[in-house]
């Protein structure tokens, strides 16, 4: 899931280093939905840092059962959103660009977006 994010963040800013946020991972409900660790994205996307995800950083850093998925509700996916925006509170910046997955950005726009659709979040 974090692959097509960072594909989609390389064709919107090319050029420009995204900050890597697990807090806004997608909804894990299904196998698509497993991420790869860090240092098998560093392969493929050599210039972005990886420092802010650790080993299982899509299962909220438990190790993983490769038998069964564990699937995040959405109260679960709520709660990733309170601790985005302690995150936001913390951070300097006054404009930032949030390039995620539907359901967690659903959490924020309250419908799903269309593919490429953008939302002006002002928080």
């Amino acid at each position: 899931p974090l692959t097509r994010t960072l594909q989609t963040f390389s064709l919107i800013f090319p050029n420009k280093t995204p900050i890597i946020e697990p807090l806004v991972r997608e909804h894990l409900f299904s196998s698509c939905d497993v991420g790869r660790q860090p240092e098998i994205l560093k392969k493929e996307f050599k210039l972005f840092n990886f420092s802010n995800l650790n080993k299982y950083w899509w299962n909220n850093d438990k190790p993983i059962n490769e038998k069964k998925i564990v699937k995040e509700n959405h109260n679960d996916i709520k709660k990733r959103l309170d601790k985005f925006k302690l995150w936001l509170n913390d951070n300097e910046s006054k404009t930032i660009a949030l390039v995620s997955h539907g359901t967690f950005l659903s959490q924020i726009t309250g419908y799903m977006l269309e593919n490429c659709e953008h939302f002006i979040w002002e928080y």
